[in-house]
């Protein structure tokens, strides 16, 4: 049985077709500057965020060689039988065994947003060094990860009552509702699935919220299918418990607002149920939140050209099995 919950109708007072528009001010937190949009060869742009000498950036965190083991021991993640590696390991959001080289263990906070340790403090306080840890992490069927990373697809918690968290769900937003999951699911079939794990540690709260808020930040800014649904929905029925420190006050309203003003009063429910600490100074947190949403993109980026490798290796192995297959005929032809 599915544990959705029902997206009430949400007002649409905007200025600009799919740009809802308020009041850009909280006074707790003050008035921040907005950046234009991307202009030009995204990529590039990106590429050259990270190739340059940026003095914000500070000194990078190096990933660990060996996370994806560390990963799998601490989910429990491997099938063993009679003490004997099956090559199967567990999918979080599909909740079964699959090939080894089906599943990707997948940051929950992309490696390229947490490549500069400066970021990371300013997003996530004194816990930032958990980043390139197992608490980063789920291990994800490819598919799966594929929409993840995209952000087309939450992981929030079960209960929003419930602190600490141990149970939670994946909501699937409509836009790849009808995309294959198999010969027989669609993504549809893991709308409102609980994920189980087999032990009993978790992922970070705070890195799940996280890529929870930058969802709805890019499914608002691309203006996907049915977002304004779903944050009403998320708005009347906030699904992390509050209150709760899970990221910096400043950097909330930063994310969201770095490309225009938005539903403040949905920004302000973040700020107030879900966020901590003092405001940073306008300039940092509008560089920071760039740096953050320049990271993400050349994620996205970097995710649709492996996609399309993948694919473009896969038509090219259909192919020679298709020519071993009229081979094989002829041969039989002949005889």
């Amino acid at each position: 049985m599915s544990n959705r919950l029902s997206p009430p109708t949400v007002a649409q007072n905007s200025s600009a077709e799919g740009s809802p528009r308020s009041m850009a001010r909280i006074e707790e937190i003050g008035t921040i500057q907005v950046s234009d949009l991307f202009s030009g060869a995204i990529a590039e742009s990106i590429l050259a965020l990270y190739q340059k000498n940026d003095p914000l950036s500070g000194q990078a965190c190096e990933r660990s060689d060996d996370l994806r083991e560390r990963a799998i021991r601490y989910y429990g993640a491997r099938l063993y039988i009679n003490g004997k590696s099956e090559k199967r390991i567990w999918c979080h959001i599909t909740g079964e065994w699959q090939p080894e080289s089906h599943v990707e263990v997948t940051h929950i906070v992309p490696i390229f947003v947490i490549s500069f340790g400066n970021i990371c403090e300013l997003l996530f306080g004194s816990k930032s060094d958990e980043v390139d840890k197992q608490q980063n992490t789920l291990t994800l069927l490819f598919d799966v990860k594929k929409w993840f990373d995209r952000h087309e697809l939450v992981v929030v918690p079960w209960d929003a009552t419930e602190n600490p968290i141990t149970r939670w769900r994946t909501d699937v937003f409509p836009s790849i509702h009808n995309e294959p999951l198999d010969t027989k699911a669609t993504f549809r079939d893991l709308d409102g699935k609980e994920l189980i794990f087999r032990d009993q540690n978790r992922p970070s709260s705070r890195f799940l919220y996280f890529h929870f808020i930058m969802s709805l930040i890019r499914i608002k800014d691309l203006n996907k299918e049915g977002w304004r649904d779903i944050w009403a929905r998320y708005y009347e029925q906030p699904p992390f418990p509050a209150p709760a420190p899970y990221m910096r006050k400043s950097m909330i309203l930063a994310l969201a607002t770095h490309f225009e003003s938005t539903d403040m009063h949905v920004i302000e429910s973040w700020i107030v149920s879900n966020g901590f600490g003092s405001p940073l100074n306008g300039p940092l947190a509008t560089e920071t939140a760039r740096q953050v949403h320049m990271a993400i993109e050349y994620h996205y980026v970097q995710q649709q050209m492996e996609d399309e490798e993948k694919d473009s290796t896969d038509g090219e192995d259909m192919t020679d099995e298709e020519e071993d297959t009229d081979k094989e005929e002829d041969t039989d032809e002949e005889g």
